[in-house]
């Protein structure tokens, strides 16, 4: 048997060790901006932050060449808040840019927002601005992508279901809030 047609012979090209350049645009983070991320949060009650972080797991993955299980990373947001913050202070001191997120401060605070859903009416509202602690963090994703030369949102606009999230979700976080405040039925 020749070696041209041998099955295993191992394979003669190059192999390419260098990591994607962090230019591309798969290696850009996920943002939406400061005003459709407070929106589709309320909207979603809550449910956009852990999508947006699963994205940029995603993309951390890629930059680092790592697997770093960004559907449980997401899925357990307020413990892995604090490891997202601290990647994007390594990747602004690696693109020469301070990032001022205080991420233990804000990770803390995400988790007593979160909590705060099992207080009695009308003290769980507080849940439903527990996303507000993560606005630093599309700030500073913001922030990373204009050093790659990525000028506003990834994803700027809403695509028709996130209108159509947008509509409904937010007549039911109104109702929900309204029936905080109604007194109690007497039977």
């Amino acid at each position: 048997m020749n070696e041209s047609t041998n099955p295993y012979t191992p394979p003669t090209a190059p192999l390419n060790d260098e990591v994607t350049s962090v230019s591309s645009s798969s290696n850009l983070f996920y943002t939406v901006g400061n005003t459709k991320f407070i929106i589709l949060s309320v909207a979603t009650f809550g449910v956009f932050p852990l999508y947006w972080f699963y994205k940029n797991w995603k993309v951390a993955s890629i930059r680092e060449d790592r697997a770093y299980r960004a559907f449980w990373r997401a899925l357990f947001l307020p413990l892995w808040t604090f490891s997202m913050g601290s990647h994007f202070i390594k990747y602004g001191e690696a693109a020469g840019i301070t990032l001022r997120l205080a991420t233990v401060p804000l990770g803390v605070l995400y988790i007593i927002l979160n909590l705060s859903g099992r207080l009695p009416d009308p003290y769980w509202i507080a849940s439903m601005v527990a996303f507000v602690p993560l606005i630093p963090f599309e700030a500073a994703a913001c922030a990373l992508n204009n050093t790659e030369g990525q000028e506003g949102p990834t994803k700027p606009g809403y695509s028709w279901i996130q209108i159509l999230l947008i509509v409904v979700g937010i007549g039911l976080a109104c109702l929900a809030i309204l029936s905080a405040f109604l007194p109690p039925e007497v039977p």
